[in-house]
């Protein structure tokens, strides 16, 4: 009898700790799963996305072209169509544009899409190895702290030049080699690749490259390397390969998304082909500020083309540009923690991104905003590439955990199911035994 109690003490034991453990799992699943989802579900962020025209150009151009754009080079603009900066057939040309800085150049936090087409003279023309047709150089996208590069012409004097080269802090006027674009212009610059001039490139045509430039005299793109012996802050280990389609005239937009308040950086591509999705090529928090114009605090908004020996067709079809602000529009209050937390759910919600952001982190934004150009140096020794920032934060069991505490429970009722069942018959059996004995008889 007392080891028949023993057993039933040891099955009736884990069957209950089977059932907590189970209980535990399907708590914390749901707990994980409910702080996942309550950052997009608590309420809307205050956060709005505001378009600004000024910085912007769509159909018909030439109007906007007047008012707040600055055109650079030789490139065709036909009004309802596209702006074309470099034309198949056209060898050793360039063409660019920028805003002007006479409207609303003053973006903090914002959203930059550029829709475009690359085209080859002949699409039909392939390379020997059949890859892609014959074409180049490229494009490039850049958001800068100058914009008076775009006319060289105008400082024909030595002074003026002299003027020049100390406001811009030693931009290169007349040099196009950053795909139409000055090599050392500041900012941020997106690089479309599309003639491989090393050999010994890793990435295949046509790619994209990122890099921040924070001081003309000591930082510049490399042509000839194709962007591998750039000396800016580069910000891929390795250049990002697009689609063939790219170069084949297929429609292609880029949205360049960069919070300023927590210094976030986003970039994704839209290809006509491939759907009407984004697809994310890069994501980070930076270790530097995109910088901005000294004097009056403006960032403008650029695009260039070039070729070479090689030619295509590079057209632009719109520029549009969203800034996001607090939902009251006031700008003050933009430059605080409580902002920055908006800004965080606001990326959640809107982008399906977290970003860190801990109470205990507000001496450390502050200082960051104090001081937004960090030694450069210092930053390429530290971390070349600030790491990608993470997607909503999987929780720790889950969908997985709760199907695991769902078998652990099933398994825990059955136990009980089969215990009851054989305790009944083994009450049973006994007292009919001793009913037997209790009579005199032997049993059957």
């Amino acid at each position: 009898m007392k080891r028949d109690a023993a057993v039933q003490l040891v099955i009736v034991t884990g069957i209950l700790i089977l059932f907590a453990f189970g209980q535990a799992c399907w708590k914390s699943a749901g707990s994980s799963l409910e702080k996942q989802e309550n950052v997009l579900h608590l309420r809307p962020s205050l956060v709005r996305r505001i378009e600004n025209r000024d910085a912007s150009l769509h159909v018909p151009f030439l109007d906007k072209i007047a008012k707040h754009w600055y055109v650079g080079g030789s490139p065709e603009i036909r009004n309802s169509e596209y702006i074309r900066l470099t034309k198949a057939g056209s060898p050793d040309s360039h063409g660019s544009i920028v805003s002007n800085g006479l409207g609303d150049n003053t973006i903090n936090d914002f959203e930059i899409i550029v829709k475009f087409r690359i085209m080859p003279r002949n699409q039909h023309r392939k390379t020997s190895n059949g890859n892609s047709p014959l074409m180049g150089d490229g494009m490039a996208i850049v958001i800068s702290s100058e914009k008076d590069f775009i006319s060289p012409e105008s400082y024909a004097s030595g002074y003026a030049r002299k003027q020049f080269d100390l406001n811009s802090g030693g931009v290169i006027l007349g040099n196009t080699e950053m795909m139409g674009l000055p090599k050392n212009l500041p900012g941020l610059c997106l690089v479309v690749d599309t003639f491989q001039n090393n050999d010994r490139s890793r990435t295949k045509i046509p790619f994209l490259d990122l890099h921040i430039n924070t001081s003309p005299r000591d930082q510049k793109y490399d042509l000839s390397s194709d962007g591998g012996d750039t000396t800016a802050l580069k910000l891929l280990k390795d250049p990002i390969r697009l689609p063939q389609r790219c170069l084949k005239g297929d429609l292609t937009q880029f949205r360049i998304i960069y919070m300023e308040s927590v210094n976030t950086l986003k970039i994704d591509a839209k290809y006509a082909q491939e759907g009407d999705y984004w697809i994310e090529l890069f994501h980070s928090q930076l270790d530097i500020n995109i910088p901005k114009n000294p004097r009056n605090g403006q960032r403008y908004v650029g695009v260039g083309g070039l070729t070479g020996q090689l030619t295509e067709t590079v057209d632009i079809f719109s520029i549009e540009t969203n800034e996001f602000h607090s939902e009251n529009h006031d700008e003050s209050a933009e430059d605080s923690l409580d902002y920055a937390k908006e800004v965080q759910m606001f990326l959640a919600q809107e982008f399906d991104h977290t970003i860190s952001l801990a109470e205990d982190e507000f001496q450390k934004w502050k200082i960051s905003r104090a001081q937004p150009n960090l030694a450069i140096e210092q930053v390429q020794e530290e971390s070349p590439l600030s790491p990608s920032l993470p997607r909503r934060p999987k929780p720790m069991f889950g969908w997985f955990g709760k199907t695991v505490a769902f078998s652990i429970l099933t398994v825990a009722f059955y136990l009980t199911s089969v215990y009851i069942r054989v305790s009944v018959k083994h009450l049973n059996n006994t007292h009919r035994r001793r009913r037997i004995q209790s009579i005199g008889l032997l049993p059957i």
